[in-house]
């Protein structure tokens, strides 16, 4: 430790030498701050319950790199535990401010941030601290020696011991082992053979003594680092003869933080001449009367153990009763489910101890856990710990690791992500920039409707970087009308690479788009707008979509842009706007779509059928982004449009309607793979509609605690709009106003115009966190042949487990391996696994506690109670 202090006080030395030598010396107190340098390690490491040492310097510089007195600099602990002294320390003659860190008592890392209030522009600076377990630990005993107890009891007082680091701080995270000295004396039972000290490095266990009179000598000692022995020494009597008897308990049975009342005799007359144990603890007494002393049986919540059997013990006026061993059921939140039966709980103290009781059938259970923020960069760190009777240890919590992704798979994520949302939230960008207005509505009489051969001149938004502006990005395109239906026209830019669509592709084209997508869309999501009079959506082919694309992205296979719905003249803009104007805008619904290039011309090759498979697809999920926008545009502006992550669900929802359309199925109908890929011609068509969908969704599936994008757009990806489309779907599913009222309810915004999870929470009739819980829960158990269960856990319209398992199968290289309904196992054992989740996503864990009772409690990830405001949720179905 000295050498390294003596090291990084020659470097700070050094730093300042450097400096003097650059600038022109201090600066008057109170100058501006621009920059603060570090001085100690970015990373650091201190054994537990100690002080970094030398403290954590900065050094405080104007623009000029001199260093400025009196500029007052915040230490603040953004991660992990431990102390700060000062919180605020106040730069000297030479810049620099210091903060002495000390070490939480427990192992682990944390985070402390430097900066300067007064001058927000100033970057802050990180640092990290491990407190690392000592190399060795001093042990010492607390309670619990040289104690006699009747043979097949437990005995009144616990082994406790404490372990302390050689500077006599508390060590915490120490694995503590107890045992039996061999030859010692019959067999007995711990309640923790093994034990973990807390942050007071504490650990105790209780014995039960074996059925015959003798000795006992019980070892305690350290496990992982360096400690001393101590023995502890106790007596099995073969009878008990004292004049204090404890006979029976009241009901036989204890209830945790219930009044129950004791009996026998030999009792002190006084309470407070009497003390009771129950495996351990000590009882508040409450009156004794002939016989009988009444109490408040111990909670026992800071541990959360199972129904179980204590010790119980009476002392009048110090000399022991005979033990008990009587059925405990503790407190907390007890939960009694049949098969197929689900409850959920919420709430810090409602999660913190959930008791599950025996039975005579194995049971399995599954836990979903979430919590109640909406916030989405936001995560939780907890630990979810089970325990069963047969041991109350609290072994050290293992990290859930999220499992590893093929490369492949990741790949094919990243390539089949769209960039239309980035897209569309550029131009929403460049129109509030412009404070463009809406145009006003057409002329009643109907404009003339394009025919095959015309020829039609737009404007293209769109940059190569991606960015769309209200100025045009360069020449016009001129495109050739090549198919006209009742609802689309199909045009293609006269620069389309050759080798592209022949005149049966583009009758193919037309007769599903026009005649099967575009009805599925409108009926569900309403009709789009008609700005400029031709009663029609142009599907416009062209060369500038290919080259956005580029190897490695997102795929830009077509989008809709909302710069199309603005006035190009803002006189021409609705008088309830800001009458703005878009010059890049084509005043026309137009989506935009890739065109075969074979020889990859103008991008990534396509060939004929890559771009019509694409066309598919994109058209159905592109035309339900253009009917929402114009919904609301036309009412109240682009301002108004939906939030990206609830219109990229729907999208995918839109896409799904249409691929059923044309595979001629129905929703509700639990479809399995055989039943939509039992051709090639219908495996294509599921693989244009929906793999998207379901590979979002296996990705979910695979770390259910990817970000949901909850009311924010950047997050919108693919595992987002998979568990979204996942959601709406069951919904929808479940709504007694059938699909299509949700949906046209969901574009429509209601009233007033709501938007993301205000939309969604009017139209579903439920909290966010309900929604998130419910479908993620539907989600794990659908098609699990659970008998019973409630017919809200189930997506009715897929059968998903079978799906996901088949894409698997046929997909291999480009479908994640991990099956959905793969939650971590939490074991039969006492067991406890570290995890985080974000806001609105859910982590699974499968918990098959056989016939035992079991306890599970969740808390932080160091071990400390839930605050109030963090509002956890658990919900648990019982699937056997």
């Amino acid at each position: 430790m000295r050498a390294g202090r003596i090291g990084r006080l020659a470097a700070v030395a050094a730093t300042l030498a450097v400096a003097s030598a650059c600038g022109d010396g201090g600066t008057e107190p109170g100058s501006p701050a621009a920059a603060i340098v570090p001085l100690s390690l970015a990373a650091d490491s201190v054994v537990i319950g100690e002080a970094v040492d030398p403290p954590l310097s900065v050094r405080v510089e104007d623009a000029l790199g001199n260093p400025i007195e009196g500029a007052p600099v915040r230490f603040a602990l953004v991660s992990g535990a431990g102390t700060l002294t000062p919180e605020v320390a106040v730069s000297g003659i030479e810049g620099i401010a210091e903060a002495r860190f000390t070490a939480s008592t427990l192992p682990g890392s944390a985070t402390i941030r430097a900066d300067v209030p007064s001058s927000p522009n100033v970057e802050p600076i990180d640092f990290s601290v491990v407190g690392r377990p000592p190399d060795r630990v001093l042990l010492s005993i607390v309670e619990g020696d040289d104690q006699r107890a009747e043979a097949g009891t437990q005995l009144p007082l616990p082994f406790a011991v404490r372990a302390e680091t050689p500077g006599d701080r508390p060590a915490g995270g120490v694995t503590i082992e107890f045992a039996l000295a061999r030859d010692a004396g019959p067999s007995a039972v711990f309640t923790a053979p093994t034990f973990v000290t807390g942050a007071d490095g504490s650990a105790s266990t209780l014995l039960t003594l074996g059925p015959a009179a003798g000795e006992y000598e019980v070892l305690a000692y350290a496990t992982g680092v360096e400690s001393d022995t101590l023995r502890f020494r106790a007596t099995a009597t073969a009878t008990w003869d004292g004049a204090v008897a404890l006979d029976s308990v009241s009901a036989g049975v204890l209830l945790g933080g219930e009044e129950t009342v004791l009996y026998g005799v030999g009792f002190a007359p006084d309470p407070a001449g009497n003390e009771v144990r129950i495996e351990g603890e000590p009882a508040e007494v409450l009156s004794v009367g002939e016989g009988e002393i009444r109490i408040i049986v111990p909670r026992f919540t800071d541990v959360c153990a199972p129904e179980r059997e204590v010790g119980v013990r009476v002392f009048a006026a110090d000399e022991a009763s005979n033990g008990r061993l009587v059925p405990l059921i503790p407190s907390g939140t007890r939960l009694t489910l049949e098969p197929g039966e689900s409850t959920t709980v919420r709430g810090a103290d409602a999660v913190s101890c959930l008791q599950l009781g025996g039975g005579p059938v194995d049971r399995q259970y599954l836990l979903g856990v979430s919590t109640a923020d909406r916030r989405p960069t936001r995560s939780a760190d907890l630990r979810i710990r089970t325990r069963t009777h047969g041991s109350l240890a609290n072994p050290p919590a293992v990290s859930l690791a999220p499992p590893e992704i093929e490369a492949g798979v990741e790949q094919e994520a990243i390539s089949r992500a769209r960039a239309d949302g980035a897209l569309r939230r550029s131009a929403l960008d460049a129109l509030d920039d412009a404070s463009a207005g809406v145009p006003r509505p057409a002329p009643r009489r109907a404009a003339a409707v394009p025919v095959v051969g015309d020829a039609l001149g737009f404007s293209f938004a769109v940059g190569p970087d991606r960015v769309a502006s209200c100025g045009v990005v360069g020449a016009p395109i001129e495109a050739t009308v090549r198919a006209v239906g009742r609802h689309l026209v199909l045009a293609e830019d006269v620069t389309a690479p050759a080798g592209g669509f022949g005149a049966p592709a583009w009758e193919r084209l037309l007769a599903e788009l026009d005649g099967i997508v575009a009805p599925a869309d409108t009926a569900m999501f309403g009709s789009p707008s008609d700005i400029d009079g031709n009663g029609r959506v142009i599907l416009l082919f062209t060369p500038r979509v290919n080259a956005l694309e580029q190897p490695g992205t997102a795929r830009v296979g077509g989008f809709f842009l909302p710069i199309d719905l603005a006035a190009t003249d803002g006189e021409d803009a609705l008088t309830n706007t800001t009458r703005g104007a878009c010059g890049a805008s084509n005043q026309a619904e137009i989506i935009y779509l890739a065109v075969a290039d074979p020889d990859g011309a103008a991008g990534p090759a396509r060939t004929v059928e890559q771009a019509i498979a694409e066309a598919r697809g994109t058209t159905a999920h592109e035309l339900q982004h253009l009917i929402n926008a114009s919904s609301r545009v036309s009412r109240a502006g682009f301002g108004s449009v939906e939030v990206v992550w609830l219109d990229e669900s729907l999208s995918a929802v839109a896409e799904e309607l249409a691929g059923l359309a044309v595979a001629g199925h129905t929703s509700g109908a639990n479809l399995a793979f055989a039943q939509v890929a039992d051709s090639r011609e219908t495996e294509a068509t599921f693989l244009a509609y929906h793999l998207d969908n379901f590979l979002g969704l296996a990705l979910y599936m695979s770390e259910p605690s990817s970000p949901l994008a909850a009311g924010e757009p950047d997050q919108a990806g693919l595992v987002g709009k998979g568990f979204g489309w996942a959601m709406l779907r069951w919904i929808a599913d479940m709504g007694a106003s059938g699909p299509r009222a949700i949906f046209r309810d969901l574009v429509g915004g209601g009233a007033n115009l709501d938007r993301g999870i205000e939309n969604l929470e009017r139209v579903a009739g439920a909290e966010w966190t309900r929604l998130v819980t419910g479908a993620a829960v539907a989600i794990a158990l659908d098609d699990g042949g659970v008998e019973g269960v409630d017919p809200a856990h189930a997506i009715r319209s897929w059968d998903v487990p079978d799906i996901l398992a088949s894409l698997t199968r046929t997909r291999r290289g480009i479908f994640p391996q991990a099956a959905a309904r793969a939650p971590a196992l939490l074991g039969a054992e006492t067991e406890a696994v570290e995890f985080d989740v974000r806001a609105s996503s859910v982590r699974y864990f499968a918990l098959a506690p056989g016939t035992d009772p079991m306890s599970i409690s969740l808390s932080t990830s160091d071990g400390t109670r839930l605050s109030v405001t963090s509002e956890p949720i658990i919900t648990i179905v019982r699937n056997r």
